[in-house]
């Protein structure tokens, strides 16, 4: 049929039945394909038709005649509609509110925990457009609403604290923050042990949160840079540790950073703190934990011979490393999953540093989902299991697209148990606390010690992989939108700046 010579009023017929087909189908998928009957275009009507009713009466302020019509297409919504529908969501939040304006308490705090119902099939327990409903709902039961319990309204409240703070945990990173915290002896002890080893005075830099050990080339680099990264880093981080309601206080003394003047003298004094000449060589920034330091270079010169720095979003990596070991969600006497300490610091990481990011923030870093793509695309990724079994002495992570995966599968696997198991997530830490085996036994059961951890805390890996594959696509279509429009910001400050 050539719809460009149908009558204007007849494809417009068409077409609102089409909308209807797709927008109100509640049918199993495999059932979809059904038309919709005579019977269920009469009911849409219906429905639209009470709602118009309702929002007419509602404009002139009869909220007692309104309620009727809320009722009514409240009703014709539920029997008729999927839970998720708009439309119902809809329906059932004006005969709630209706319901409230016109003291019928009891009821609309019956239609509003529907509704929460409904809120969750849809966006998960943790979303945030849970938060009006929650409101109105603790709302009523301040004014004591006959048949809620005591402990039933604490709860509630509780809930919506918890989900306010989850979402918001921005404004509450400046109460766990104190500008006034003195220099450590540590901090002291790693500036006399840096001036020992290289023979030269090293001195103090000292921001909100760290004592910053440098050389005396270096300061402006140091200021104008590091310190900014890092301090902006602490935030995102303490952010992260507010949203997911492991942090209640401040920190109580400053963390210490050692900054280097070159690449040389980095690996060198990496090598003889640490005796490993492998991550010497091929890292620029670390947090050594034995040291309780961080330690990174200003410059230097990378293999092809061309002038090298250091990357902010690996200052940020190692800043988050840090940080989460002061704050103790890390512990040094406890042995984590690679997929873990790789993910969570990788977590970190941005594509613009301008914005909130971390594990909280849908803020993905270029360098670690653009080059998985092309694997997930293909299938060839690790699977959800292999990942939260590998370790960094199992003979795969010598493979170096598993190493990649690791680190980028892992931060968003830190992201998809944040948003889908916050509880789970938690419970996790403290089985890991739990199980402080020997080196021996990490060696001989290492592979299913971890994925016992992991299945204890969140279920079966390979039942959670569909789920997971859904997120990872979703991560990496996001992530594409916004390297398109960074690479658009670039040019246009390139031709603004050409332009001058």
């Amino acid at each position: 049929m050539n719809l460009t010579k149908m009558k204007p009023w007849l494809y417009s017929l068409l077409l609102f039945l089409t909308i209807i087909n797709n927008a109100y189908s509640i049918e199993k998928p495999s059932e979809q394909n059904i038309k919709i009957n005579k019977n269920d275009i009469n009911q849409l009507v219906d429905i639209n038709a009470a709602f118009s009713q309702h929002q007419e009466l509602i404009n002139t302020g009869d909220y007692q005649q309104a309620l009727i019509f809320a009722e009514q297409s409240y009703q014709l919504a539920k029997d008729n509609l999927s839970p998720a529908d708009p439309q119902r969501l809809m329906a059932t939040d004006n005969y709630a509110l209706n319901l409230q304006v016109t003291e019928n308490l009891v009821k609309a705090h019956t239609i509003f925990k529907e509704l929460l119902s409904l809120y969750e099939m849809k966006y998960g327990k943790h979303g945030e457009e849970l938060l009006p409903i929650l409101s109105d709902i603790t709302a009523l039961e301040q004014k004591q609403v006959n048949g809620v319990s005591e402990e039933e309204a604490k709860a509630n409240a509780i809930r919506r604290y918890k989900l306010y703070l989850r979402h918001n945990s921005d404004e509450f990173v400046e109460q766990f923050e104190d500008k006034d915290l003195p220099t450590t002896q540590h901090a002291i002890n790693a500036q006399k042990k840096a001036s020992k080893y290289f023979k030269e005075p090293f001195h103090i830099y000292e921001t909100e949160h760290w004592s910053i050990i440098y050389s005396t080339s270096n300061k402006k680099y140091i200021k104008n840079k590091v310190a900014k990264v890092m301090e902006t880093t602490y935030r995102n981080n303490i952010s992260f540790l507010v949203a997911l309601g492991l942090r209640n206080k401040p920190i109580e003394e400053k963390m210490t950073a050692v900054i280097l003047a070159s690449k040389d003298d980095y690996s060198r004094y990496y090598r003889s703190i640490t005796g490993d000449k492998y991550g010497s060589n091929n890292s620029s920034s670390t947090y050594i934990f034995k040291e309780k330091a961080i330690f990174m270079f200003e410059r230097g010169v990378n293999k092809k011979g061309k002038n090298l720095k250091v990357n902010a979003k690996t200052i940020v990596h190692s800043v988050s490393a840090q940080v989460m070991h002061k704050t103790g969600l890390r512990s040094l006497d406890v042995k984590y999953s690679r997929w873990f300490t790789a993910g969570l610091s990788a977590s970190f990481e941005y594509n613009n540093i301008k914005k909130p990011f971390g594990p909280h923030t849908n803020n993905y870093a270029f360098r670690r989902v653009l080059p998985i793509k092309k694997r997930f695309n293909d299938g060839s990724l690790i699977t959800l299991k292999q990942l939260v079994t590998f370790d960094g002495s199992d003979e795969e992570f010598s493979n170096e697209s598993n190493q990649s995966d690791i680190y980028a599968l892992g931060s968003i696997l830190i992201r998809f148990l944040y948003t889908y198991y916050p509880a789970e997530f938690k419970e996790y830490l403290t089985i890991i606390a739990k199980s402080r085996t020997t080196k021996y036994e990490r060696a001989k059961s290492g592979r299913n010690l971890r994925l016992k951890q992991f299945t204890k805390a969140f279920g079966d890996p390979e039942a959670m992989q569909a789920d997971f594959s859904i997120f990872i696509e979703k991560v990496i279509e996001e992530t594409d939108v916004a390297y398109i429009e960074a690479k658009k910001r670039k040019q246009e400050r390139a031709d603004k700046k050409k332009a001058k």
